[in-house]
């Protein structure tokens, strides 16, 4: 096993992944994987259940990854190795409101038949962003049901296309 190469296959997979191109990623995964997300209770055994729970889970969200590391690390086994990957991304919603965490996976991979196989994903994520335009909207709407223009018995309302960003760093 060349643990550059398989590096290097592992981040592509994750970056299609995050492109919404998850079926190298779940291609990848070993029949007994062990996917622990990065929510509360995200614990999936076998890649069965975890085809099942991606295929459930439609949604439209877009994502952008940036400074991707990439982590090789050997094991005793000259068939397994750990890869860990570390990097920001941003959550793109429907309304176009965007969540930036940062994120770090750890992959278990093992070679078989020359082809590799992620046995666990270990994904982990810290929030690095103050999304405040739903809150923005949520008073905007407030003050706009509120809002009589004089001698209008009609409620105006105005639209604010808001975003901040607080960075992590």
């Amino acid at each position: 096993m060349n643990i550059q190469e398989v590096a290097k296959q592992t981040a592509d997979i994750v970056i299609r992944y995050y492109q919404n191109d998850i079926q190298p990623f779940l291609d990848a995964c070993d029949e007994d994987v062990l996917w622990i997300g990065p929510a509360e209770n995200q614990i999936i055994r076998t890649r069965e259940a975890l085809v099942a729970a991606f295929a459930a889970e439609k949604n439209d969200l877009r994502f952008e990854v940036y400074d991707l590391r990439v982590i090789p690390v050997s094991t005793t086994n000259n068939h397994v190795c750990e890869i860990v990957l570390i990097f920001t991304v941003d959550t793109i919603w429907p309304d176009n409101s965007v969540n930036r965490v940062k994120q770090r996976i750890q992959l278990t991979v093992v070679e078989r038949r020359g082809a590799i196989r992620l046995r666990l994903c270990l994904s982990q994520m810290r929030s690095c962003m103050m999304n405040v335009t739903r809150f923005i909207r949520s008073i905007m709407s407030r003050i706009t049901r509120n809002l009589r223009l004089p001698g209008s018995s009609v409620r105006r309302g105005f639209r604010s296309r808001v975003l901040i960003r607080r960075s992590c760093f």
